[in-house]
């Protein structure tokens, strides 16, 4: 909100991000407009949208960028997105969330640096926070350091401070296995991708995803504590909705929208966020047969025997139609 009031002008939001991010855009920015492939050819559009702006005497409030995207894992190319920030003078905000500060550090490309502290820092789904770091190093620091000297208000409820920074001593330890975690998975839902008879169409993970190469850009070089990995959030997509639904219905790990926590969760994005507006969420590459899985910290064999289970399940609904 700060942002929208100190910097009039249109939103930009490059890539798909959290449904709460497009509402409260929704809300609070005047006008905004979403590049929502977060693709090369997107860029490309947004270098023209920023040029017709300029020309047209219109200011932007900023380009909102998820690194990598919710839920389908893209990774938009934030270099290139500098140098049109730069070349424009509009703020870059990059939110690093699902990426997770100790595997990718985006800090010098942004502007504003903001992450959810309630995810994989604090790890235990028991406190809510959040963080924004101005750079420095930016040529709007002076600018948004004063706008946030003068209007931030420290609501973090003290306990909840304290439940954080106790959650998070264990941080690295936590983070090392959930993405150890998601690359098994990742890994063997790949395999059954590459099989013609497998229900399993396409799996979305840095890793795997071609964008991946600018996730790689941006990872923290491995240190004696610990070896950066490509983060706890993937989304599988089946053949059909039918295959889906038996697939969710078969996988035995709780169900809900959170992810980062100590057990491994898994919610029908696309269904759940989009129900209303399939049509238009199916424009961005996001569909009702995606279901987004985060692991936690579980064991990693048992965590495959059950995706095993749910695979099985969603082929034998495939081969029955």
């Amino acid at each position: 909100m700060y942002m929208f009031e100190h910097y009039q002008g249109t939103t930009a939001l490059f890539g798909v991000t959290f449904l709460h991010t497009l509402m409260m855009f929704d809300a609070f920015s005047t006008t905004s407009k979403l590049f929502g492939l977060g693709t090369e050819a997107d860029i490309d559009n947004l270098q023209v949208f920023l040029q017709e702006e300029k020309s047209s005497g219109r200011t932007m409030q900023a380009i909102w960028v998820e690194f990598p995207t919710n839920p389908n894992l893209m990774t938009p190319n934030i270099a290139r997105l500098k140098e049109l920030a730069d070349e424009y003078n509009v703020v870059l905000v990059i939110d690093d969330t699902i990426g997770g500060w100790c595997n990718i550090d985006t800090s010098a490309t942004a502007d504003v640096s903001i992450t959810s502290l309630t995810k994989s820092f604090n790890g235990y789904a028991d406190a809510i926070a959040g963080c924004a770091i101005v750079n420095p190093a930016s040529r709007k620091y002076r600018d948004l350091k004063r706008l946030f000297d003068r209007k931030y208000v420290p609501e973090l409820y003290e306990k909840d401070a304290e439940a954080i920074e106790r959650n998070s001593r264990d941080y690295l330890r936590r983070c090392a296995a959930m993405n150890n975690n998601a690359a098994a998975l990742v890994q063997y839902l790949h395999l059954c991708a590459a099989d013609p008879n497998s229900a399993v169409k396409r799996v979305y993970y840095p890793y795997v995803n071609p964008s991946g190469v600018h996730y790689k850009r941006f990872m923290r070089p491995e240190t004696s504590d610990f070896t950066p990995g490509f983060g706890c959030l993937f989304s599988v997509e089946l053949v059909d909705v039918s295959a889906a639904q038996t697939f969710y219905d078969n996988l035995n790990v709780h169900k809900s929208v959170h992810f980062a926590a100590p057990f491994t969760l898994a919610l029908p994005y696309t269904f759940c966020g989009f129900k209303k507006r399939l049509d238009w969420a199916a424009g961005l590459g996001l569909r009702p047969t995606q279901i987004r899985i985060a692991p936690g910290l579980e064991d990693t064999d048992l965590l495959l025997e059950d995706l095993k289970v749910a695979v099985a399940a969603a082929n034998e609904c495939k081969q029955a139609v």
